[in-house]
């Protein structure tokens, strides 16, 4: 058997080990260090409803398999790479071992936060107990994985998940603090691949840094505007919501009324909820006439649709109003002139 058939088999035993317990190629879901760690506001004094104990065993005896396979995984992939370091599978390995590091930093992190908030409950019920409190809650290591992703980065520009690379890698900068050394991997998925599923992400990540960073709200409406046009993403309505923000920060506060109300309209739309007819010829109503076209005969502002029967209506509206004040100063005239006791009919 030739050495890369033995490598080849060696990296699908590891694929096999760690496939259940790998991380997502997509943006993962990690806690971020400024969340709180327990609830302060929680009342301890309700009774939990805890799991048969059969189910806890089962429970705990799958986990444990799963980390006996990651951790195999990891061992076999290790052992691949020094035997092969420059193979044409090199490449997949190094992926998919940093997936199972950053996994594997996951587990760990989610143990020390369970001691962590058990060790904070414990002191809401007895401030003797304060004392086992950590002064600082557990962070998210992922040295391993960035090594690994920075390899990858450096060694194989050409990898064809090298975005998702790029991605990851930024991704955990951000979540370490690094915000501007991350911004510029995310920039990078920008300029070279434009096409890459997390565009959209890397936009909104480049928008927050300038909002929140540089205070610059002017490129920051920019960036959270290439968000908006892709309306199918999650981060879509998050985006919205900061355009109004950064007219507003920008002094513009027609366009931000009229993006928060987009706001508002969206959230009744997601819920079910059918936007009033009031609202609706509100809305109309603050739009420019060229809009008009767009909004439905109901919300419509009553009869003036076009611009033209607006003025005519108008200028009738003002002709009977300056009747009207005529014909009171000319009775006004007649009463003071006219004979006492005289009736005046108007």
């Amino acid at each position: 058997m030739s050495t890369r058939t033995i490598n080849r088999a060696l990296l699908a035993l590891a694929w096999a080990l760690g496939g259940g317990v790998s991380a997502a190629a997509a943006a993962p879901a990690v806690p971020s260090a400024k969340a709180k760690p327990a609830d302060d506001d929680q009342d301890d004094s309700k009774p939990e409803h805890t799991l048969p104990p059969v189910i806890e065993q089962a429970i705990a005896e799958k986990e444990q398999e799963v980390v006996a396979a990651r951790q195999e995984g990891i061992r076999l992939l290790e052992d691949f790479l020094r035997s092969s370091p420059k193979s044409r599978e090199t490449a997949e390995a190094l992926y998919k071992l940093a997936e199972l590091y950053w996994e594997e930093s996951k587990a760990g992190y989610l143990a020390q936060m369970g001691k962590y908030t058990a060790a904070v409950t414990a002191c809401h019920k007895d401030r003797a107990a304060c004392g086992h409190v950590p002064r600082r809650p557990p962070r998210l290591e992922l040295a391993q994985a960035q090594g690994v992703y920075d390899r990858l980065i450096r060694e194989y520009p050409r990898f064809r998940k090298i975005d998702t690379v790029l991605y990851l890698y930024a991704f955990s900068l951000r979540d370490q603090g690094r915000l501007g050394d991350s911004v510029k991997y995310f920039q990078t998925i920008l300029d070279k691949y434009p096409k890459s599923r997390f565009t959209a992400d890397a936009w909104m990540a480049v928008a927050e840094y300038r909002f929140y960073e540089q205070q610059n709200y002017k490129t920051s409406l920019e960036a959270y505007e290439k968000v908006l046009g892709y309306p199918k993403s999650p981060l879509y309505d998050l985006a919205l919501f900061k355009t109004a923000w950064c007219y507003w920060k920008l002094g513009d506060t027609s366009k931000s009324a009229l993006r928060f109300k987009d706001v508002m309209d969206l959230a009744k739309k997601k819920a079910g909820i059918p936007p009033s007819s009031r609202s609706a010829r509100r809305s109309c109503r603050a739009r420019p006439w060229s809009t008009w076209s767009s909004c439905s005969p109901r919300t419509t502002p009553r009869a003036r649709r076009t611009p033209s029967s607006f003025w005519l209506r108008s200028a009738a509206r003002s002709t009977r109003r300056r009747s009207w004040a005529a014909w009171q100063r000319q009775c006004s005239i007649r009463r003071a002139t006219s004979a006492p006791r005289r009736p005046i009919a108007c």
